[in-house]
């Protein structure tokens, strides 16, 4: 057996340190029950499989990984506790080393205003593709992997009316980027405060949203709804980053990171009907994508591949993983989805074009038991030819299967 390095002890021993405190925070908020009108606890158990594609320089073997996370919510009639603790077992982990608080907040009501303070994922999105606005979490419609959304830390005040929200906020987390198919993780502290202001006018609601970030600096960010008759709902949704790293290619040597502005912009609509159907249309431009241009210029890069020599071969597969791990790797795309609803039982089907002929499927089921349980599984396909971005990724599909039970 491989010895433990002081590495492996010092992130066995901070696991065990969350363990401790999550179990404390729950033990002490459940011996308080008078203090407490309602009490919800609920468990997930996740499971997935991802079929992996042989792609040169990056890892393409098959896995499998297991979830498990627990859920607990604490309220009164003017405050509310939420904690999220998960155990994560998967290829290159031990159940020992992922036991971590996925979130822990703290929401309070008073005279003048609400408080949220803690770990909590939160979205502003109206969208239900790229979601521009879910700042505060990791959309996972798109995701490529199986990773759960994990809280940012937040501070937000807010004021409430009939019409309105205003609301100030400041968050101070590590943003963990990891995809399964990579050898490696990245992390970037970010710090922050902003504003927000939501406005909500019979059948239309609107939200601007401005943020300055440690690395980001200025994030400008709005979003517009409205409902026409019963059927249908239109939304828009666009968000501004001052600087976003991009990583430019360079003649068999190692990537630059650089900084640059950009821009997403979303448009979108649902139409629902009366026995359940529902279909939603999004077309979004990601200028954080490489352009067909780049795409081309490592294409030609990675046909000569085999043919280099070191240090030339490995500093461009280091570049391919670099790519492979932007948050957006096409600047067109188009969402389309349905989805069925009867008697607990809800189908849906999801397709995300590109433009260069590459696209995503995702086709589920998930079944509602009429008290406490919930079971769904999902089959999503990566598909393209060599020459699209999908058609190179070193995953050809994934499995998840989840069951959700509420106490």
């Amino acid at each position: 057996m491989k010895p433990r390095t002081t590495l492996d002890r010092s992130i066995i021993l901070k696991a065990r340190y969350r363990l401790l405190l999550v179990g404390g925070l729950m033990l002490f908020i459940t011996l308080q029950p008078s203090a407490w009108a309602e009490q919800r606890w609920q468990l997930d158990l996740t499971h997935s499989h991802k079929a992996g594609r042989s792609i040169a320089g990056l890892d393409a073997s098959d896995h499998h990984q297991q979830q498990a996370q627990l859920q607990a919510w604490y309220q009164n009639s003017i405050s509310q506790w939420q904690v999220s603790f998960l155990a994560d077992q998967g290829r290159s982990s031990t159940l020992t080393e992922r036991l971590i608080i996925n979130e822990a907040a703290f929401t309070d009501s008073t005279v003048h205003g609400d408080w949220l303070l803690g770990k909590k994922a939160l979205s502003f999105s109206v969208s239900y593709g790229a979601k521009p606005l879910a700042l505060f979490s990791q959309p996972l419609s798109q995701s490529l992997s199986a990773e759960p959304e994990q809280g940012y830390g937040l501070l937000i005040y807010s004021q409430f009316s009939d019409w309105h929200e205003r609301s100030v906020l400041c968050y101070s987390d590590k943003v963990l980027q990891r995809q399964d198919y990579l050898p490696q993780k990245t992390e970037r502290l970010s710090q922050g405060c902003g504003l927000r202001f939501y406005q909500l006018q019979e059948e239309q609601e609107w939200q601007l949203l401005g943020l300055f970030d440690q690395h980001q600096h200025w994030n400008l960010g709005l979003s517009a709804l409205t409902t026409l008759g019963e059927a249908w709902v239109l939304h828009t949704e666009a968000l501004w980053r001052q600087h976003s790293p991009v990583w430019q290619l360079q003649p068999f040597a190692p990537p630059i990171e650089q900084s640059q502005s950009s821009a997403t912009i979303l448009v979108g609509g649902t139409y629902a009907t009366a026995s359940g159907h529902q279909w939603i249309a999004e077309y979004w431009f990601d200028g954080r994508a490489w352009s067909n241009t780049q795409w081309h210029q490592l294409d030609q890069q990675r046909a000569q591949l085999e043919s280099l020599t070191e240090p030339a071969k490995s500093q461009l597969q280091r570049a391919q993983t670099l790519v492979f791990n932007r948050a957006a790797l096409r600047q067109h795309n188009l969402m389309l989805h349905w989805r069925y609803e009867a008697n607990g039982w809800q189908p849906k089907l999801d397709l995300l074009l590109t433009d260069d002929a590459g696209w995503i499927s995702t086709l589920g089921l998930q079944y509602k038991a009429p008290r406490a349980w919930l079971a769904s599984v999902e089959w999503r396909q990566f598909k393209g030819d060599s020459a699209t971005v999908y058609g190179q990724l070193p995953i050809q599909q994934q499995l998840f299967a989840r069951l959700e039970y509420q106490f």
